[in-house]
């Protein structure tokens, strides 16, 4: 049986017993801590920005759909004593976003110089399992916090975008309420004054009436 990492290492001469077994070993001595705090990282931080992203491309006209997303965006969290600072859940996901990336962004270089340093036509196998498998494992984490990162920022500029769509309809439905109601204007004061002209005329006619008859009469 293998026990340690001692062990490992010098099973490795052994041809007897499987490379993928070796392999397994090797990441099971490993500290699952990481494992767990990868995945809550990838439950706490994508479902959100993901969710509200596609809602927002796809049914963004639709009101509550804005206002569900900007709920769910804008919830805040106390933090301090007696809850003296608010932060929004987007700008906590969007910080621990790109801190979480620039870690992955640094291993992510680290495995590749570590690779470099070695010789390839020096290495057994085994090694080069090791070194291709903690390789693909640190792009594989880079590619995915640089996606979370990517999400949080467009859900921002989707909420800020939506926001200035929804405040200029609102000015044009005003804007044409202000003019429906200055075109009434505008018909009531055109109605007025042709009723007032009518009005003259009626009132003036028989006084030229008899203007007309004095001047036939002489």
């Amino acid at each position: 049986p293998i026990n340690n990492n001692n062990d490992c290492c010098v099973s490795l001469l052994d041809p007897s017993i499987p490379v993928t077994f070796l392999y397994k070993v090797s990441n099971k001595q490993k500290n699952p801590a990481m494992g767990y705090a990868w995945l809550i990282y990838l439950i706490l931080l994508l479902p959100l920005p993901l969710v509200s992203v596609i809602l927002l491309t796809t049914c963004g006209h639709w009101s509550f759909v804005r206002r569900a997303c900007r709920s769910a965006s804008s919830l805040k969290v106390n933090l301090g004593s007696n809850g003296r600072y608010s932060v929004s859940i987007r700008e906590i996901g969007t910080t621990l976003a790109v801190f979480v990336f620039c870690i992955c962004t640094k291993a992510s270089h680290d495995a590749h110089v570590h690779q470099a340093e070695h010789d390839p036509t020096t290495l057994t196998p085994d090694r080069k399992i090791q070194l291709l498998a903690k390789k693909w494992r640190n792009e594989r984490n880079f590619w995915i916090s640089a996606l979370v990162v990517l999400l949080w920022y467009v859900l921002g500029g989707l909420m800020s975008l939506q926001e200035q769509n929804a405040q200029l309809r609102q000015q044009v439905v005003l804007q044409q309420q202000e003019s429906s109601k200055e075109g009434k204007k505008k018909k009531s004061n055109g109605s007025k004054t042709s009723t007032e002209e009518e009005s003259t005329t009626t009132t003036t006619s028989p006084v030229e009436i008899e203007m007309t008859e004095t001047k036939k009469d002489k």
